[in-house]
């Protein structure tokens, strides 16, 4: 489908992101504001009225979360599977506590434990 600006509207990826505005329970409002722009703008990237441009696609993709191989292909998860890295950062900004061990990957649980470890061994001098 073709819009006055000449760009190529994808139809595919117009219905992807009116799939992951469902998926996170949001209205057109309130995903346009985590996109940075107004609803109806977003009502036109949805219903194909409008190209989503690249700097859009890169918002999509980095501000919530997106698979970038689901966006351009419709394969795999939606959103991104948490890495080290991510988990690492949620463990820094975030106190861990007992509570949320068994949700941490196995690596970083170790070397939380092993903090505490080299923690309690320098108040016990």
């Amino acid at each position: 489908m073709q819009n006055t600006n000449n760009q190529q509207v994808d139809l595919v990826k117009a219905s992807r992101l009116a799939e992951i505005r469902r998926t996170l329970d949001l209205n057109q409002e309130q995903l346009a504001a985590k996109l940075l722009t107004g609803q109806s703008t977003l009502a036109k990237y949805e219903n194909g009225k409008r190209p989503i441009g690249r700097n859009v696609e890169y918002k999509i993709i980095h501000e919530l979360g997106i698979n970038p191989a689901w966006w351009e292909t419709g394969e795999g998860e939606i959103f991104n599977q948490p890495t080290e890295t991510d988990t690492a950062k949620v463990i820094e900004n975030d106190s861990i506590n007992y509570e949320n061990l068994p949700f941490i990957s196995t690596k970083t649980r170790v070397n939380f434990m092993e903090s505490l470890s080299l923690t309690h061994v320098r108040e016990t001098f």
